[in-house]
């Protein structure tokens, strides 16, 4: 077996370069690809498949740095990639899996057969019930999604913010609060320099805070809780207006400036704001990480495999008891949000 390891997507972060690290694998089998790195059709349509976040990561988008470019040059055939395995759903690990390969390399399946749609959509079905079930002798679950079921052998539920009831245990634990950010037009270099100087990562200390910087491309990104709520297009909307009003605050010299890009995200609150992992209900899952998930849960996911996997990592947050709503008076549903919010406005104020 031979391992060859590819760059499938160079970014200009603001911090350092990164790259997109894809392995080829030979086996007696054909070639193996564990992610695959930006593909032909981001690089044809980066607006349309990668969106906005592509102005912060800064993807070279170059044909030459995808699977298939880099399979060819080593002399193989694209006909010769057998399987591709997904380690996370980024854009930039998936893309080239939506690339032509060839007839029978698998896509994924329902239950049953039936080919689903090879497009991002089709790995974003929602779960809507888990339940116990015997498949030849093993014990496992079967899965049922909107797109159809499965049958797997162990369940990990890593869904924070989007925890739902097809785990109704883990979300009667988990409150979900939105987050949004929206991003100006491309800001002069002078105003730019104006506005952050050392062109640092600044945030308050608020409640309610905004967390805002330029962009590598001299936007202004400015982030907050804004509307509270989980996102919806409704709360995205109105985070805009309160985003805007927000930047305008701190910065008044952004009045006449237009902002372009508007989202947001669901982030997941324990209620003793700590992260935790284990079984529950014979589920392994990960959440609760409060605002800090891209460092934690990445980390996360290594501990929680290597359990799954039969190891016995140091992982401190499994041992860390998991509280729900005192009293029992939280199903899942937040609706204490409005009067939650209210009372860290007040917080704000008097401080």
């Amino acid at each position: 077996m031979k391992v060859h390891h590819l760059n499938c997507g160079t970014m200009n972060m603001p911090t350092a370069p990164m790259v997109c690290h894809v392995l080829l694998v030979e086996t007696d089998n054909g070639l193996v690809l564990i992610d695959s790195g930006y593909g032909s059709h981001d690089c044809l349509r980066p607006a349309k498949r990668v969106g906005p976040t592509r102005h912060l990561i800064r993807p070279v988008f170059d044909h030459r740095e995808t699977a298939g470019h880099h399979v060819e040059r080593l002399g193989f055939r694209p006909n010769d990639v057998r399987h591709i395995i997904i380690t996370h759903f980024d854009a930039d690990h998936i893309g080239a899996a939506l690339d032509r390969w060839k007839k029978d390399v698998p896509d994924w399946k329902r239950e049953g057969g039936d080919t689903l749609d090879r497009n991002l959509a089709s790995i974003r079905a929602k779960v809507e019930k888990i339940e116990r079930e015997v498949r030849q002798g093993a014990q496992g679950w079967r899965v049922t999604t909107s797109r159809g079921a499965l049958w797997a052998r162990d369940v990990f539920a890593g869904t924070s913010g989007y925890t739902g009831a097809a785990t109704p245990t883990l979300q009667k634990k988990i409150i979900p609060l939105g987050s949004y950010i929206i991003t100006t037009e491309v800001l002069p270099e002078a105003l730019a320099r104006e506005l952050s100087p050392r062109n640092r990562m600044i945030y308050d200390s608020k409640n309610y805070l905004y967390y805002y910087r330029l962009t590598p491309d001299n936007r202004m990104l400015f982030g907050g809780r804004a509307a509270f709520f989980p996102e919806t297009a409704d709360s995205i909307r109105k985070s805009a207006k309160i985003l805007r009003r927000g930047m305008i605050d701190v910065y008044p010299q952004l009045r006449d400036v237009k902002v372009e890009y508007v989202w947001g995200g669901t982030l997941d609150f324990a209620f003793d704001i700590m992260p935790h992992a284990g079984q529950i209900d014979h589920i392994y899952y990960a959440l609760g990480y409060a605002g800090h998930g891209v460092a934690m849960a990445t980390w996360q996911g290594q501990k929680m495999a290597e359990l799954i996997a039969g190891e016995k990592p140091e992982n401190p947050f499994v041992d860390i008891p998991f509280p729900g709503a005192p009293l029992g008076l939280y199903n899942g549903k937040p609706w204490f949000l409005p009067f939650a919010g209210a009372w860290y406005k007040v917080l704000d104020w008097v401080s």
